[in-house]
C-alpha cells in the first residue's frame, strides 16, 4: 500500500511539474484610440503543454476566456459581464461539426473550416494562422450575440515599418473583410492588423468602429 501511495503521490508531482514547465505567460496592454478618445483594452495568453487560454477584457470590463489547441482550432468561449459573472458559452466540437451557444442565446451552428468566435480573442488567434503572400484565408468568424456567422477573408497586403510605443518595428500588414461580392456591397469596409514580422506577435489593428468611424488599437 505503501508504494502504490508513493507512486500515485510520483504521479501528481510530475503532473504539477509538466503543467508548471510548459506553463507560459505573456500580457498586452491594449491603448485603443477612437473619435471619442482613448480607452484601454487588455489581452493575456496563458500557453500550457495543450492549449492556448485568451483573456480578452476590453473597455467596459467585460471579458471573454478563450479555450483553443495548439492547431490553432478553437474549442471554446465563455463571456463575463463587468461583475465577473458568466453569461453565455461558445462551444466549439470539432468532431460532430457543430458550433453550440448556451445561456444569453441559445443556438447551434454548422462548424466550418476556421471556425472563429468574432472576440478579441482574434488579435492572438490570427498569429497562430496568418497566411503567405499570394494565399487568402477564408474564415467563418461566428458572432455571437447578433447570432449569425460571416465569411471573411485573410490576406497579406505588404511588410512595412511601424511606430509601436515609441520604437520602430518591423511588421507585416493583413486585410481582412467580407468575402461575398454580395454582402460587401452592404459591408463594403476592411480591417487591418499588423503582426511582428520576426516573431507574428500583435502589435496594430485598424478598423471601422460602428459604420463612420475608424479606430486603432495599439499594444502599448
Amino acid at each position: 500500500m505503501k508504494r502504490f501511495f508513493l507512486f500515485i503521490t510520483s504521479i501528481f508531482i510530475f503532473f504539477l511539474l509538466s503543467t508548471f514547465i510548459y506553463s507560459k505567460n505573456k500580457d498586452y496592454n491594449l491603448k485603443v484610440t477612437r473619435k471619442t478618445g482613448v480607452v484601454w483594452q487588455k489581452m493575456s495568453v496563458e500557453e500550457n503543454a495543450d492549449f492556448f487560454i485568451v483573456t480578452f477584457t476590453d473597455d467596459k470590463d467585460e471579458k471573454t476566456i478563450s479555450r483553443l489547441g495548439k492547431n490553432a482550432r478553437l474549442l471554446e468561449v465563455k463571456y463575463y459581464d463587468k461583475n465577473n459573472q458568466e453569461y453565455m458559452t461558445v462551444s466549439f466540437n470539432h468532431e460532430k461539426k457543430i458550433i453550440t451557444s448556451t445561456g444569453l442565446v441559445n443556438e447551434e451552428y454548422d462548424l466550418e473550416e476556421n471556425a472563429y468566435d468574432g472576440t478579441g480573442a482574434v488579435f492572438f488567434i490570427f498569429s497562430k494562422i496568418l497566411p503567405p503572400v499570394n494565399k487568402t484565408i477564408i474564415l467563418n468568424i461566428l458572432q455571437s450575440k447578433d447570432e449569425r456567422i460571416t465569411a471573411m477573408y485573410l490576406k497579406y497586403i505588404n511588410k512595412e515599418e511601424i511606430y509601436v510605443n515609441g520604437s520602430l518595428k518591423k511588421a507585416v500588414k493583413y486585410e481582412t473583410g467580407v468575402e461575398s461580392s454580395v454582402l460587401s456591397l452592404i459591408w463594403p469596409y476592411k480591417y487591418y492588423y499588423w503582426y511582428s514580422e520576426e516573431t507574428n506577435e500583435f502589435l496594430r489593428y485598424e478598423g471601422p468602429f460602428g459604420h463612420e468611424n475608424n479606430e486603432v488599437i495599439e499594444v502599448f
